[in-house]
């Protein structure tokens, strides 16, 4: 296990390297989950123990080449939770509480990963007790397997900076908090990212989030030019040896900040479509859900950051909310890493939830 070194951050200027570093992480817990387990619950330890076992014993576990046979359908009435195979194994034993399986459905978890209209792919959408709470201090509300991760081992934060530096956009990662299972992949995988144990995070574990803290009114409005004038006229400093046009202006525009949703709109749009293609597993929904976090951001007061998330979360059926820091319970305060030393007066944070779906078979 490598300890909690603190490596050099990895600088994205783009919304190409932030997906890269969405799509690494993303393939770190599909490495991860071969061997860890998603739930704490001890029928998952015994299921993944396993299926651990099978892989070491060098059997190939695909589970698109798996089939349900009318033998399995047969098991899958008299089997228990302790069943190893996902033909045989029993949706109500991973936890789902889908609102249209009963005590006497006989549906295996395989039918759930291998149906076209798998009820995993709309469970997000049945009910509102599937939808985050932040009121409530609640990210992940999932209590199955293949979402809940109660076991903590393949959740993640990862926090980025969004500035505008000169009438540009800059985007820049900072750090990704893990536990020390999936920080030893991350490493082991991809060791210039930055990435640092979660010791100080509460239930970081259980959900997968990339929090983007944005400081669009940090630009001062200060016309240099006018300023040398001002100053120097009046006491007769002013010299021909002055190239007064070297003294630039700096101003924060409108034309700045339409940059800045436009790349927003773009990093949203290509982030969803990177998890739901090439996240962690091919039922993945992407992006589940969006919150929008104020702290005094005159730029999130306005009409267009709102708008546009509330276009991308209706076209995606994602869910969508806007909050203020101070009036967030201070567990999910803590379970973002999210402070006023980290999200300064006048600074706004977009909040990113993943879908955290993983499958419970195949290598």
């Amino acid at each position: 296990m490598m300890p909690s070194a603190r490596r050099s951050n990895l600088v994205d200027n783009n919304v190409e390297n932030y997906c890269s570093t969405i799509q690494q992480i993303a393939n770190s817990i599909k490495k991860l989950e071969m061997m860890a387990t998603p739930d704490n619950d001890e029928n998952c330890e015994d299921f993944k123990r396993k299926q651990f076992n099978n892989m070491l014993n060098g059997d190939h576990l695909d589970i698109k080449q798996l089939k349900s046979s009318d033998v399995a359908k047969e098991l899958l009435e008299r089997s228990d939770s302790i069943e190893s195979h996902l033909a045989v194994l029993n949706l109500r034993d991973i936890g789902c509480n889908h609102q249209e399986l009963t005590d006497q459905s006989q549906v295996s978890v395989l039918e759930i990963h291998n149906r076209s209209a798998s009820w995993c792919n709309n469970c997000i959408n049945t009910t509102s007790a599937h939808t985050p709470n932040f009121k409530s201090g609640t990210i992940n509300p999932f209590v199955c397997w293949r979402r809940g991760q109660r076991s903590g081992n393949l959740g993640f934060l990862h926090h980025s900076q969004l500035n505008l530096i000169g009438g540009k956009v800059s985007l820049r990662s900072d750090k990704i908090y893990t536990n020390s299972l999936l920080q030893a992949m991350i490493y082991n995988l991809y060791p210039n990212l930055n990435v640092e144990l979660s010791d100080r995070i509460p239930g970081l574990g259980t959900s997968m989030v990339s929090i983007i803290i944005m400081h669009p009114d940090t630009e001062s409005v200060v016309d240099r030019k006018s300023e040398l004038k001002s100053m120097l006229s009046p006491q007769m400093l002013v010299s021909r040896h002055i190239d007064q046009s070297k003294f630039n202006t700096i101003k924060s525009s409108e034309i700045s900040k339409k940059t800045m949703l436009e790349e927003l709109q773009n990093l949203l749009e290509k982030s969803h479509t990177t998890w739901k293609l090439n996240g962690i597993s091919n039922d993945s929904s992407g992006i589940i859900g969006i919150a929008l976090i104020n702290n005094g951001s005159k730029y999130v007061e306005k009409n267009q950051l709102q708008n546009m998330l509330t276009t991308f979360s209706n076209k995606n059926n994602v869910w969508y909310s806007k909050y203020d820091l101070d009036k967030l319970p201070s567990s999910l305060r803590d379970g973002l890493g999210l402070s006023h030393d980290s999200v300064p007066d006048g600074c706004s944070v977009l909040c990113i939830i993943f879908d955290s779906i993983v499958d419970l078979g195949g290598i």
